[in-house]
């Protein structure tokens, strides 16, 4: 199933992330991660992340980054009928900003050229 996930507010603000469920258990992406911390889009979910853009500020291959905390507020499902049952195909996930955290995440970045 795919997913799609909406940033409203705070430094991710307009932040668009989408990828495949069948891909979030060995995928490290970013979008991935927020994915599963959202708990695959469950309402009311909490969850803490970072804003990407510090891994593309610092020439380094270690930065600290501030934690942020987003809320899912909405959740759609999109199903198509198979014949035989119904097939979830996409979870919309709208997660909204609720604040700083006081935790900091240490992140460690490979480069290849």
């Amino acid at each position: 199933m795919r997913f799609d996930i909406q940033f409203t507010r705070g430094p991710l603000d307009g932040l668009n992330l989408n990828g495949d469920t069948s891909h979030t258990d060995t995928d490290n992406s970013f979008a991935a991660e927020c994915f599963r911390r959202s708990s695959a889009g469950s309402v009311g979910t909490i969850f803490e992340t970072f804003d990407p853009h510090v891994l593309t500020t610092t020439g380094s291959e270690s930065t600290t980054a501030r934690l942020h905390h987003y809320s899912v507020e909405s959740a759609t499902y999109f199903s198509v009928s198979s014949g035989i049952a119904v097939v979830p195909v996409l979870v919309e996930v709208k997660a909204v900003y609720r604040g700083p955290s006081d935790r900091y995440a240490v992140l460690r970045v490979s480069r290849h050229e």
